[in-house]
């Protein structure tokens, strides 16, 4: 009886060490290419504007998404003391933006002088902007050009 219970214990037992063994290559892998799980690239994006922010406590980033603000969250608590919104009053005063998740959005380069520098339409925000980096999971980063005054 004893050994009946043992053997099927370690079945049990394996069938969901299995599952953590597949689990765990499959998000390794991920990580690997930059990005990881539902996070996605959020960990890489902090690590950008930290090494582009001189002045992280008056820099404000814009987060242009769709659906739930879980990687917003994450953004924010990785880049530290940078303010991250998707608040409408954000699209003037910020320095960034990040594209995440929204369904429509896009740019326009005839309206600008300059190659490298696009008109940003994205929820609120419509602003002059220079593309800084897209990242594995599909987020852009953009650096906001100040509107004149």
């Amino acid at each position: 009886l004893i050994t009946t219970l043992v053997v099927i214990s370690l079945a049990y037992q394996a069938r969901f060490s299995i599952d953590l063994l597949r689990f765990t290559t499959n998000h390794m892998q991920e990580y690997t290419r930059g990005s990881y799980d539902e996070a996605g690239s959020i960990h890489a994006i902090a690590d950008v504007l930290r090494g582009l922010v001189k002045d992280p406590k008056n820099t404000t980033v814009y987060s242009c998404r769709d659906g739930t603000n879980f990687k917003e969250k994450l953004l924010r608590y990785f880049s530290y003391p940078m303010r991250i919104s998707s608040e409408s009053g954000a699209t003037t005063t910020a320095q960034y933006a990040v594209v995440m998740n929204k369904f429509k959005w896009g740019f326009d380069t005839s309206i600008t002088k300059d190659a490298s520098t696009v008109t940003l339409k994205c929820g609120d925000l419509n602003r002059h902007a220079q593309k800084l980096t897209t990242f594995p999971s599909g987020e852009i980063l953009f650096s906001l050009i100040p509107s004149p005054k």
